[in-house]
């Protein structure tokens, strides 16, 4: 009768850390998720001001031509060396196109799921997508 129980609960054992390692990979990186949707609103928050900024003052002058991530600030972040890619602790980040009156950028979340957002940032407008 021991053997028996100790099957059971060995067996329960393996199931819960199955059932536990299926739930954080499929809904664990929701903490990632909203950090990263809240560091692309930061970002689009920033690119909008440097399409309002005249050009005297380091802005776009009503255009996003121009613009990288040496002009937009996110505390916390590292930037590649050509301005373009910026790297936080949740994503990772990319300029993927830029238009006068529009600009694409890419987050890539570094855990959990294979998460990515695509935003797209108008002059007063911000769509974010998951990829």
């Amino acid at each position: 009768m021991k053997t028996k129980s100790m099957i059971i609960t060995v067996t329960l054992a393996v199931l819960v850390i199955l059932a536990g390692y299926w739930w954080f990979n499929n809904f664990g990186s929701g903490g990632n998720v909203e950090q990263v949707q809240t560091e692309l609103r930061t970002i689009a928050a920033g690119a909008q001001d440097y399409y309002l900024k005249p050009r005297m003052i380091g802005g776009g002058g009503k255009s996003f031509e121009g613009i990288s991530f040496e002009q937009i600030r996110l505390q916390g972040a590292e930037r590649s060396s050509d301005n373009l890619r910026l790297a936080t602790k949740a994503a990772e980040y990319t300029i993927e196109d830029i238009e006068p009156e529009n600009l694409l950028i890419s987050a890539v979340l570094k855990s959990g799921r294979n998460n990515s957002f695509i935003a797209e940032i108008g002059p007063d407008s911000l769509l974010i997508r998951e990829n």
